[in-house]
């Protein structure tokens, strides 16, 4: 049985109405910078699986994100009508890994106007988050309710473009064995630095995680980090 409790809701929950959420980037920088993550990922796409299945821990955390979608709402406001709940990626407590196994996924929301589709929906800022410890057996997610409530923070561009070709499971087992103390080859933690880049770039509510994990998205940030400089340098990469 996963624990509740009541927190805080995240910072500066506002957000202008009719904001596109394409990432942190001005439009013409932020298409360069997808431009560099497809073609990083397709050097890259060897160092990760491209058929992972769904990891235990994000099974067990999406039942428990599943059950506490429950306890808030209402789930229809005014014009809109909000979706199924999205489910981040892992991000670690601790970074550098210290010994704390700990990460936490980030619940959020989509919807539509009544009336039909459109490109872009509009998007809820992170309503609860579940952290687990990925060193145990048997994951048991602790759920922690950022707010009572759904708030609108603007549009998201749907559906969110993966431009790096890698899988995000992939990503996240990378990250589980850095935490868990095994070796992680240069090339597959350049993968994973990737994919999350490209994650948060697509994503709404990275914005809202980033303050959460400074740390992690420093080194998000750093540039082709553990990246090859040369195509024999790649070759030679365990």
């Amino acid at each position: 049985m996963s624990a509740f409790r009541i927190g805080k809701p995240l910072e500066d929950p506002r957000l202008p109405r009719g904001e596109v959420l394409e990432g942190r980037h001005a439009p013409r920088a932020h298409a360069l910078r997808r431009e560099r993550l497809k073609k990083l990922g397709a050097r890259l796409r060897s160092a990760l699986p491209a058929d992972t299945k769904p990891s235990a821990v994000r099974t067990a955390v999406h039942e428990a994100i599943r059950l506490a979608a429950q306890t808030i709402g209402p789930w229809r406001s005014g014009e809109l009508i909000w979706y199924d709940h999205d489910v981040s990626a892992a991000f670690p407590l601790e970074w550098p890994p210290g010994g704390d196994g700990r990460v936490a996924y980030y619940a959020g929301a989509w919807a539509e106007p009544r009336e039909g589709t459109t490109e872009a929906h509009t998007a809820a800022r992170p309503w609860a988050r579940a952290v687990v410890d990925v060193t145990r057996k048997k994951p048991k997610p602790l759920v922690e309710m950022l707010a009572s409530g759904l708030i609108a923070a603007g549009w998201r561009e749907w559906p969110a473009v993966n431009v790096t070709g890698l899988s995000l499971y992939a990503a996240e087992e990378a990250l589980f064995d850095t935490l868990r103390g095994r070796a992680v080859p240069p090339l597959r933690r350049a993968a994973l630095q990737a994919r999350y880049v490209a994650w948060a770039d697509a994503e709404y509510y990275a914005r809202d995680i980033r303050p959460h994990h400074p740390a992690f998205f420093t080194w998000l940030d750093r540039p082709a980090i553990d990246m090859p400089t040369s195509r024999s340098r790649a070759r030679k990469a365990p």
